[in-house]
């Protein structure tokens, strides 16, 4: 699993590329210190490779052939949320299944970004999932 995000006029976009993963399970994004998170959703096994902030993947085919939609868990009743703000580092988890020679299982990773005055975003790469009091409460 690889991610990568990208300013552009439209916000910010995410890139994924997920080889041998069925799908993306869900998608959090909050600011370093932060104690609430700025956007969550349950991505119900998206397969797309790019996710524009804030916006609710619709009507997607599954890795098994199955039509789904994603489903915005923050802010509540789909209402955009707020724009990330210039000069701060974020944080992206994101939770994925994939197959085993086995059996079936899950993976998630942190990435951090960094969104320059500019608006450019640095790319910082995979961090440790932050310890509890470090985290938003949603974790805990």
């Amino acid at each position: 699993m690889e991610f990568s995000a990208l300013s552009g006029d439209k916000g910010i976009e995410f890139k994924f590329k997920h080889e041998n993963v069925n799908g993306l399970l869900q998608l959090i994004v909050w600011e370093e210190g932060a104690k609430d998170i700025l956007w969550d959703v349950n991505l119900n096994y998206y397969t797309g490779d790019t996710l524009k902030y804030g916006e609710i993947p619709i009507q997607f085919i599954t890795f098994n052939g199955v039509k789904n939609s994603a489903k915005q868990n923050y802010p509540i009743n789909n209402i955009a949320p707020i724009a990330v703000p210039v000069g701060s580092i974020i944080y992206v988890y994101i939770s994925y299944q994939y197959d085993t020679f086995i059996s079936p299982a899950s993976s998630s990773h942190v990435y951090s970004l960094q969104v320059g005055e500019n608006g450019i975003i640095v790319n910082k790469g995979i961090v440790p999932f932050p310890k509890s009091g470090e985290r938003p409460k949603v974790f805990d």
